[in-house]
């Protein structure tokens, strides 16, 4: 008989072969399913500055701790499947935005609107498509979730053909303000930083019901409660010197040896770390600079909650993710830069909530860093006070949380069960 129907009628054949080897296949997952394990869960970002890689990560190590049934993959969208020259675009991003600051705003003014949105996204959709094909031929998902902007609508446009069409949300990663590229009519749902964004996402007729404020994760151990001195002796520091913290963000970049000269030449009561990132060139040549106040220069850390629980005061540009994990342990920024247009309400944000200033020339910088820790004087303790009140500690498990919320809300059947995965794999066996 089964030579008989594999002649005679092979499609059969295959269809039953497909049955068995699915009913095989949930036979072995029911177990975990009456736990709630099968979730399979992709985020999307991309490698264009450190920040969106920062929150994916954030967001995965909440999946992780809070859920751990799931199933979670990175997918870099930009450098693993956005054909030439898309893909050189991360590449592009920080020599276009050190250099060329008066270019990225015109560029990103130009572009912020419903029409120039949409000219981008149909413009590049008949050479992105096939490439989406193939990452979701890779990466099958019962939740999509995207933290970076410049393929939404491709993205949205993708998944609402699917014939398994998992939840899709978007995560916005820019604390007051959202291009338009952020926004896809068939988002699922949008998990945004503050109050602000959220009024941003309803001017674009976003539904009310479709938002949800969360906050921007950061990685759970910038929100475990650590005493100064115990994150100083953590990394070999005297714990009764005050510490002022001097960021370039991960490619070394804003400036920073004209601002540690200058914090140098006034000689304040501190010690002055400096973070180089990935720039190596700037952290042989400071560190081989001699310097009247104790100074510590470091590279590309995965340690930036120890450094920043160990400071008094961060010095740094107004990158959402690094103004979020100060505000989490409470700790006063010096914003000495932002990238105009993208980062403008980032810098609002920060002014508004009292928890910090904007100073750009190195001189200013130096002098309240004199005033701010000479005795006495009570500024700095008012800033962290007001950057823990502002601050989202939690928010990469409520995101995680929601995310599951609403994708069990969102499917009838069990989460994971009908995936393309799960039919893929029975086949194949």
């Amino acid at each position: 008989m089964k030579g008989y129907v594999s002649e005679s009628h092979p499609w059969l054949a295959r269809a039953i072969t497909i049955c068995i080897n699915l009913q095989a296949s949930l036979g072995e997952q029911l177990p975990n399913l009456k736990k709630g394990i099968i979730m399979n869960i992709v985020i999307v970002y991309a490698n264009a500055g450190g920040g969106h890689r920062s929150v994916a990560l954030a967001l995965k190590e909440a999946f992780a701790v809070y859920h751990p049934g799931a199933n979670v993959s990175l997918l870099d969208v930009m450098g693993d499947y956005a054909p030439f020259p898309m893909n050189r675009f991360p590449d592009i991003y920080p020599k276009l935005t050190k250099g060329k600051a008066a270019v990225w705003k015109w560029l990103y003014t130009l572009t912020d609107g419903r029409l120039q949105a949409s000219v981008i996204s149909e413009g590049w959709n008949p050479v992105i498509r096939g490439r989406l094909r193939k990452a979701w031929m890779e990466h099958s998902a019962d939740i999509v979730v995207s933290v970076y902007p410049l393929l939404n609508r491709n993205l949205g446009k993708y998944i609402q053909r699917l014939h398994s069409k998992p939840l899709f949300s978007i995560m916005i990663t820019d604390l007051g303000t959202a291009h338009y590229l952020w926004f896809s009519r068939h988002a699922d749902h949008y998990l945004l930083p503050t109050e602000s964004v959220r009024q941003r996402a309803l001017h674009f007729g976003i539904p009310d019901q479709k938002v949800s404020i969360t906050g921007l994760p950061v990685s759970l151990a910038f929100s475990t409660r650590k005493s100064k001195e115990m994150a100083r002796l953590e990394l070999g520091l005297a714990p009764d010197i005050p510490t002022v913290l001097l960021v370039g963000g991960a490619d070394g970049m804003g400036g920073i040896e004209a601002i540690a000269r200058a914090i140098d030449s006034v000689r304040p009561e501190v010690r002055l770390v400096v973070v180089t990132g990935k720039n190596k060139r700037l952290y042989k040549h400071l560190s081989g600079m001699a310097w009247h106040i104790p100074v510590k220069v470091i590279g590309f850390t995965n340690e930036m909650h120890l450094w920043m629980q160990a400071s008094d005061l961060l010095l740094s540009k107004a990158g959402p993710s690094t103004i979020s994990e100060a505000f989490t342990v409470g700790l006063p920024i010096i914003l000495t830069g932002y990238l105009p247009g993208q980062e403008d309400a980032n810098l609002s944000f920060v002014l508004d909530s009292g928890a910090g200033v904007y100073q750009p020339r190195p001189e200013e910088i130096a002098r309240l860093v004199k005033s701010w820790f000479s005795s006495g004087d009570g500024t700095l303790l008012k800033m962290s006070e007001s950057a823990r009140r502002v601050s989202r500690p939690n928010a990469a498990k409520d995101a995680a949380d929601l995310l599951c919320q609403l994708a069990a809300s969102y499917k009838e059947a069990p989460p994971g069960l009908w995936s393309d995965r799960s039919l893929r794999m029975a086949s194949n066996q």
